[in-house]
């Protein structure tokens, strides 16, 4: 995705916004759905899994979720900020009983998502959010595409009593640039984050890095990249992820250090 504006941009901020949020929903809405659940299969989960062993991708990317519900109390309220295709909030609906609003930025994951009976809305949650109240704040590795860390996660803590959060960051050792994934993520460090979650007047209650055990993800996504598209290239943000799996599985290891993946529970 192009870098919008810039220091000598003569945009003003909400123009700016308005700008990237068109752009991000185009990012997120070119693929077809067949090419979509070729590479994540069909439980359409768009995150990183949990693999203690050679399990599958799906029950690695269920295991994720799953490692959660210690948080979430049975039929909680929940917000499910980033929802992808609605892979997490499925579950947390049929597993869980949880009433769940889902708020994505993409016209064609709004869709699907209300395809398979879940509560939708489109909205830049970087300008706003739903008006009303949730038990948990839920956000499965889209807080990397937020800007405006701080600002988000001081609004939601006027709209949620705990937050359930996971996101990739980069290492306080690497010199490396922020911005990633066709411009649409900035990464900030584990300590950034830390920050802006106490400043935002939250209290975490648990943390963990779970990158190495997630790293299982790589390998299976190319798989299904290299049985979809070939030696083709593929389109739009599908090849962006191509990209980002291809670089990664050169050192995953060394890519691993670089970029934590962190859970947080905060309350």
């Amino acid at each position: 995705m192009p870098t919008i504006g810039g220091k000598n941009s003569k945009k003003t901020s909400q123009d700016f916004r308005s700008c990237r949020a068109d752009v991000i929903d185009a990012f997120y809405s070119r693929e077809s759905i067949n090419e979509w659940r070729a590479i994540l299969g069909d439980g359409f989960h768009y995150h990183f899994g949990f693999f203690e062993g050679d399990e599958d991708l799906k029950t690695g990317q269920e295991k994720t979720v799953r490692d959660f519900y210690s948080y979430i109390a049975p039929g909680s309220t929940v917000l499910d900020i980033g929802c992808g295709w609605g892979g997490p909030a499925r579950m947390l609906r049929n597993e869980l009983a949880c009433e769940i609003l889902c708020v994505t930025i993409s016209k064609t994951q709004a869709a699907f998502c209300r395809a398979s009976g879940l509560s939708v809305e489109i909205m830049d949650v970087e300008r706003q959010l739903p008006k009303k109240e949730f038990d948990v704040a839920f956000s499965l590795e889209s807080m990397e595409h937020i800007f405006d860390k701080s600002a988000l996660l001081r609004r939601l803590r006027k709209h949620a009593s705990r937050l359930v959060l996971s996101t990739g960051c980069i290492a306080d050792v690497e010199k490396q640039p922020r911005r990633s994934f066709g411009g649409s993520i900035r990464f900030c460090t584990p300590e950034d984050l830390k920050g802006f979650l106490e400043s935002s007047g939250w209290s975490i209650i648990s943390t963990r890095n779970r990158r190495f055990q997630s790293l299982r993800t790589l390998a299976l996504w190319k798989r299904n990249f290299d049985c979809e598209f070939g030696k083709k290239e593929a389109t739009g943000q599908l090849n962006v992820l191509r990209n980002l799996v291809e670089e990664s599985l050169r050192s995953p290891l060394r890519w691993g250090l670089a970029h934590p993946l962190v859970d947080i529970i905060a309350i």
